[in-house]
């Protein structure tokens, strides 16, 4: 028997009785409802009789068309889709005018109606998981946009209108079919994260110093070859990903990104790093082709990842890191470790399988913090 959401929602008004699906109904009527995991087909006519509704949950489900009448609820404010089947959205939409948040991700579309982009209050829309290679040309119109969500679809380019998303703090774009880095996002004045992992860039733009907000940024899983050294531009940025490419070298720039805190760098082909980095607190460089590494200047570490490289011993500075809580040094060829490893009491957790110690210090087993010790293939 299909399962309809008028149904559900009669049910729901008469009696709150299942915990996972609380209705909110006041002396106005019913103004929240949430549909989610109730294996519904699609939307009776009649749901659209709640008029005084301002969230929908329909998240997982198998709805494959959205009613046209959707945009009767014109109060509608959060309107949840994820996880469906939909491969269309209507235009009516465009109607729920007082829409700050659109869920869409997982579904079938393979193109967002322009009447989408008539909603000015959009606030956050997810579209991520669908079938996109495009973006409406008026995309621009959504102004008050903050977090805009795309991965996992087909897109290779984006439109000029892009730009006048002057609000935007939050853009995700990881998983498409990127080849060359969008111009448009540099006229993102105010965006504080910016996630590309998964395409196929190899090279960024010389003026990345635009994006004076940018905080955090995710370009791993990408074709580098070469540090881009307009990334050292970015005087706000705290965390910078660049894992799984192919860079052998990094910009000895570096040293001017005051703030950054974390750096993933993983599973490159880099030989060497410089001890430049004074405030960073997270360092992974695990996968690479080190044989010497200094965290001398990095005194705020508090973790260390650098397993699978060609350590034949622990950084230098290493025993100095009163601040570390997590250090892996796993496959290496590291054949000692002093009785200084004592003097790191914050450490947590400690990785050093599959080295070369015959020996190991009879203080590791008196530090204080120390919860998780590993020490197999030595």
């Amino acid at each position: 028997m299909r399962k309809s959401a008028k149904n559900l929602a009669s049910q729901q008004e008469n009696k709150a009785v299942d915990r996972n699906v609380v209705p909110v109904i006041n002396e106005y009527g019913l103004i929240q409802l949430n549909l989610a995991h109730k294996n519904i087909e699609y939307l009776n006519d009649e749901l659209i009789n709640y008029r005084k509704l301002q969230i929908l949950i329909l998240a997982n489900n198998r709805i494959t068309v959205l009613s046209n009448k959707i945009g009767n609820l014109k109060r509608l404010k959060l309107l949840d889709c994820s996880n469906n089947k939909l491969y269309i959205i209507p235009d009516s939409i465009a109607n729920c005018t007082d829409l700050v948040e659109l869920h869409l991700q997982s579904n079938r579309l393979n193109k967002i109606p322009a009447k989408v982009t008539s909603l000015i209050h959009l606030r956050i829309l997810k579209i991520d998981d669908n079938l996109l290679e495009s973006l409406p040309p008026s995309f621009g119109n959504l102004g008050q946009l903050r977090r805009l969500e795309l991965s996992k679809n087909g897109l290779y380019y984006l439109p000029d209108s892009l730009v006048n998303l002057e609000e935007l703090t939050f853009l995700e774009l990881s998983q498409n079919v990127f080849v060359n880095f969008p111009p448009q996002i540099l006229g993102l004045k105010k965006l504080e994260v910016l996630k590309m992992s998964g395409n196929k860039i190899d090279s960024l733009p010389v003026d990345m110093s635009y994006l004076k907000k940018l905080k955090k940024i995710d370009l791993s899983v990408n074709k580098f070859t070469r540090f881009p050294a307009s990334l050292c531009d970015l005087k706000c940025l705290e965390q910078l990903n660049l894992s799984n490419n192919q860079l052998t070298t990094l910009s000895t720039r570096l040293a001017k990104l005051t703030r950054l805190i974390e750096l993933n760098i993983s599973n490159n082909a880099l030989t060497h790093l410089l001890d430049n980095l004074p405030i960073i607190e997270y360092l992974d460089v695990s996968t690479n082709d080190l044989r010497h590494l200094s965290v001398t200047n990095m005194k705020n570490l508090k973790v260390l990842h650098v397993s699978q490289n060609r350590l034949v011993e622990v950084p230098d500075g290493f025993y100095d890191l009163q601040a570390l809580e997590d250090a892996d040094l796993s496959s290496n060829k590291i054949i000692y470790l002093s009785q200084d490893i004592g003097s790191l009491r914050s450490l947590i957790s400690l990785n050093l399988s599959n080295n070369r110690l015959k020996l190991v210090p009879r203080c590791l087993y008196d530090m204080p913090k120390l919860k998780n010790l590993v020490l197999k293939g030595n």
